[in-house]
C-alpha cells in the first residue's frame, strides 16, 4: 500500500486487516455452501432454487475478490488454505451436505447471510471515519448481503405456502 494510504488508515490497519480476512473466510464458506447445494439439492422445484444458489455463490466469489484486492492494498493477503476459512470464519464449519433439502438449504443460507451481514456492519462502523476505501467496499457488499437475506426470506415464505 502506498505511503499516504497507510497514513490514512493509521494504527487501525491490523484490526481492519483481521476483520477483512474473516470476511473473506465468510465469503469463501458461503460460496462453497451455495455452489455445493446448487449441485446436490433435492426436492420438487430444486432446479429454480439451484439457479438462485449458483448466482448467489458467484456473488460471494465476487465479494471475496473485492476483499482480497483490498487486503493486498493493505499489505496483506487473504487466506490461501480452505482449512483457514473454516477456522477464521464467523459462520463456522458449514457442511453443505447436511442441508440438501430446499427448506433446510434456504434456512442455512439465511443463517449464513445474517452472520455475514453482522460482520460487515461491524467493519463499516469501524472504518466509516478512518478508512474510506474499505468502508466503500464493505458498504457495497453490505447492501448486497442485506438484499440477499431478504430474497432468501421471501423464498422461504413461498416454500411454506
Amino acid at each position: 500500500m502506498g505511503k499516504k494510504g497507510k497514513e490514512i488508515v493509521g494504527s487501525a490497519v491490523n484490526e481492519i486487516v483481521n476483520m477483512l480476512k474473516r470476511a473473506y473466510a465468510d465469503e469463501m464458506m458461503a460460496f462453497h455452501f451455495y455452489w455445493y447445494t446448487s449441485i446436490y439439492m433435492q426436492g420438487l422445484g430444486f432446479a429454480t432454487l439451484a439457479t438462485t444458489f449458483r448466482t448467489n455463490g458467484m456473488g460471494e466469489l465476487k465479494h471475496a475478490e473485492l476483499l482480497a484486492d483490498r487486503l493486498n492494498q493493505l499489505g496483506s493477503a487473504a487466506f490461501s488454505n480452505p482449512a483457514e476459512w473454516v477456522k477464521n470464519s464467523n459462520v463456522g464449519d458449514v457442511d453443505p451436505e447436511k442441508y440438501l433439502t430446499m427448506k433446510n438449504a434456504v434456512q442455512k443460507a439465511m443463517e449464513i447471510a445474517g452472520k455475514v451481514t453482522e460482520h460487515y456492519n461491524e467493519i463499516a462502523k469501524k472504518t466509516q471515519h478512518t478508512d474510506y476505501v474499505t468502508y466503500e467496499i464493505v458498504a457495497e457488499i453490505l447492501i448486497e448481503e442485506v438484499k440477499e437475506e431478504q430474497d432468501l426470506e421471501d423464498i422461504l415464505t413461498n416454500l411454506e405456502v
